[in-house]
């Protein structure tokens, strides 16, 4: 299994969205063309998180899940 955490700002957390139509549910229902391989995707976009705020908050909203893949955006 591998853990893909998405960190990001309102965008990725799909603010004014609903939670089927933001990218990070679009990404989530990829096919990835490894049958070999499972994944999971979590969001840990925050909304209205800051470049600061985020840099506390790393530690424990992804890094402590030990993800295998982070994806990292912000605006």
């Amino acid at each position: 299994l591998k853990k893909v955490y998405l960190f990001g700002d309102s965008i990725c957390f799909g603010q004014l969205v609903s939670g089927h139509k933001t990218w990070a549910s679009a990404f989530a229902r990829l096919k990835i063309k490894d049958d070999d391989i499972d994944f999971l995707v979590q969001n840990a976009g925050v909304n209205g998180n800051k470049t600061r705020l985020a840099l506390e908050h790393l530690n424990y909203d992804v890094a402590s899940h030990q993800p295998s893949y982070v994806i990292i955006q912000f605006f």
